[in-house]
């Protein structure tokens, strides 16, 4: 079958514009067209299959060259990583190894030549030791280190040999150190400079030119001082002997003297259920040198003065030239203290709806504490018979400062007007008593007690009310002067119900226009601000004039 085309069927007459015949010679640019291949079906088949496979193989080379592309990017241009790099990879260097599970230290003996001292170090019973300290406490935390930098040396890096040993420090070495482990091993090193960037020191076996970097923890466990590895716990809380949890320990009696205190020692204790109504409102109550219940302000860092850890050891079995050069030959301070065991059971509940508790204490540990000079917000501090002296923060020690006036409650007086018979009040004008009869049947204030004085009633509250402007004057300030010549413009004596003789007295002496001193009769003496006690001599005032008391 042949094909054609349709410039085989042109018109008998063409056109006068028809194309000009070609000249002789001229390549016939129809003569394709007139003389058209004839192409099977095969042939064209053929074609496509090349055609195919030259762009199989077109594809195939450009892909090839685009792979390359890309690998030489890669190589040149590498792709960022938006993870943090993995720091699980041990880069250390394990010199040596001496960790076991067969014993609990695995070092039996070590020998640490430092720069300034040589320390020595026993293992007795599983425990690494100094020697010459075996008898002090011991700092375990630094011990620990000492023994595990002592049983696995691990380097940082590797420096490998060196020629000139010197310039790592090991002409004049920080340390040289021989170990016998508990296989019968000896193993001897030595430390040399430390590394320009600070984290580090040279390290070398001895006698050995491999050079490697140990990292600054294992150094400094290695080079600590002898009186590192003392203990740095003054004393610790004491157990109860019981797991309740209404059971706790706290401090409680104490008695201050020393230096400080050469006018007023003073000691006190917690208040117990067998005291005086009048203390239940406090938590300690001063005993000696006069009794007095005790600012509530102190109550909790006293309670909590169960334990005590020092700053640092500053030395032992201090010398008489060292005591002295501390302040402990004439301690400022001397605490004598007991810590006991509080349980505190609250009873079931009875038919009137109330409940009560019950307190009670067992003495525990008793302990005197010394401090010397301060300095830096430090006190040397030694305990019991134990010869260390330590370095304590001031912060640690509630009592070390604490004097009796600041101690001692502000207020003149605390006595509960239920247990009161008479309040006498004698004045430059005159003198006053008032009795009291108490109706405890009566739950109303107004009429559970009547107050009498020269056949006349007086109001109950303007009473109360002339009672407490006395009860709050104020302590000031310590007394430091004679009131011997100084007027005395009050006295105030205070009777219970069913006693004769005074519970209480003061005299109030006028030392200044603005300062009275009030001297109690137990010998306690104070100032008070005069205003104070004048206010309180005016409500008086206006009681016995039948006006208004006002309560400040």
């Amino acid at each position: 079958m042949s094909t054609e085309y349709p410039q085989d069927n042109l018109p008998e007459n063409a056109p006068d514009n028809a194309p000009a015949e070609p000249s002789a010679g001229a390549p016939d640019p129809f003569a394709a067209l007139e003389n058209p291949t004839v192409r099977t079906a095969a042939d064209l088949t053929g074609d496509r299959k090349k055609k195919k496979k030259l762009l199989i193989l077109s594809l195939v080379g450009v892909a090839a060259m685009l792979a390359v592309v890309l690998v030489l990017l890669l190589v040149v241009f590498p792709a960022k990583n938006d993870e943090t790099p993995s720091t699980d990879t041990d880069t250390t260097v394990t010199v040596l190894d001496k960790t076991t599970t067969s014993v609990a230290v695995a070092v039996s003996s070590a020998t640490l030549r430092q720069t300034d001292a040589t320390l020595e170090f026993v293992n007795q019973n599983d425990s690494l030791l100094q020697k010459g300290y075996e008898d002090l406490p011991v700092n375990s935390t630094n011990m620990k280190a000492l023994a595990d930098s002592l049983t696995q040396y691990k380097a940082t890096q590797d420096l490998g040999e060196k020629e000139s040993l010197s310039d790592f420090g090991f002409d004049t070495p920080q340390l040289s150190a021989a170990v016998t482990f508990y296989d019968g091993t000896d193993y001897a090193f030595e430390l040399g400079d430390k590394t320009p960037d600070g984290k580090g020191y040279y390290f070398r076996e001895k006698d050995k030119t491999h050079v490697y970097i140990l990292n600054g923890d294992s150094a400094s466990a290695l080079l600590q001082t002898a009186l590192d590895y003392v203990g740095t716990e003054v004393f610790k809380t004491p157990s109860t002997g019981t797991d309740s949890t209404n059971t706790d320990v706290v401090l409680r009696n104490m008695s201050l003297s020393g230096s400080a205190r050469r006018d007023k020692e003073f000691s006190f204790r917690l208040v117990t259920s067998a005291d005086s109504d009048t203390f239940l409102y406090y938590d300690y109550v001063i005993t000696a040198p006069y009794t007095k219940g005790a600012k509530s302000s102190y109550s909790t860092s006293l309670e909590s003065f169960t334990s005590l850890t020092a700053d640092s050891v500053v030395c032992v079995r201090p010398s008489a030239a060292q005591l002295a050069e501390y302040g402990l030959d004439d301690p400022t301070t001397v605490a004598q203290f007991t810590l006991a065991s509080r349980t505190t059971v609250t009873d079931a509940t009875g038919t009137t709806g109330s409940s009560t508790a019950t307190t009670t204490y067992k003495d525990l540990e008793k302990h005197t504490i010394k401090l010397g000079k301060r300095l830096n917000n430090r006190y040397y501090t030694m305990i019991d018979d134990v010869p260390i002296v330590y370095a304590v923060t001031t912060t640690s020690l509630p009592f070390a400062e604490l004097q009796y006036d600041d101690f001692a409650d502000e207020l003149l007086f605390l006595e509960n007007i239920a247990d009161m018979g008479s309040f006498k009040l004698t004045t430059e004008s005159g003198e006053t008593e008032f009795f009291l009869t108490h109706h405890p049947e009566e739950t109303d204030n107004a009429k559970n007690l009547t107050v009498t004085a020269g056949g006349k009633t007086y109001d109950t509250t303007d009473f109360r009310y002339m009672v407490r402007n006395f009860m709050e004057v104020k302590r000031y300030s310590a007394l430091t002067k004679s009131t011997d010549g100084k007027p005395l413009k009050l006295t105030l004596a205070i009777t219970r119900t069913g006693e004769t003789k005074p519970v209480l007295t003061i005299r109030f002496y006028e030392m200044s226009s603005n300062l009275y001193a009030a001297v109690l009769d137990n010998g306690e003496k104070y100032q008070v601000k005069a205003s104070e006690v004048q206010n309180a001599v005016t409500q008086y005032s206006n009681l016995l004039e039948g006006k208004t008391v006002i309560h400040s």
